[in-house]
């Protein structure tokens, strides 16, 4: 793999790690913004308990997102080098047949 795939693999790779440190951080914001609730009304408690559940599926939906392309790029990735070794084969094989002919009388 060249150095620009690398770069960019590690660089994909770090933003996985920023999913999990992003979950992370909002589980204990939902915590905390639940826990610190100053309101007794259920009706108010319901409702924040719906926003923070919308934040997390619009996360959790990025995140999914963000991870099929990942994917995707990483597939794309070992099919061009799939290609460039066969055209690497045929090239070789040319070359040989080539050789061969050359050398026949």
């Amino acid at each position: 793999m060249q150095i620009a795939g690398y770069i960019t693999y590690l660089f994909e790779i770090s933003n996985i790690l920023i999913f999990i440190d992003e979950k992370r951080d909002f589980e204990s914001k939902y915590q905390s913004t639940i826990c610190d609730a100053k309101s007794d009304d259920p009706d108010d408690i319901l409702t924040l308990t719906k926003r923070l559940e919308l934040e997390k599926e619009e996360m959790l939906e990025k995140h999914k997102d963000q991870i099929k392309q990942f994917d995707t790029n990483l597939v794309l990735q070992m099919d061009q080098k799939v290609i460039d070794q066969q055209v690497r084969f045929i090239n070789g094989f040319k070359f040989a047949n080539l050789s061969i002919k050359l050398f026949e009388f």
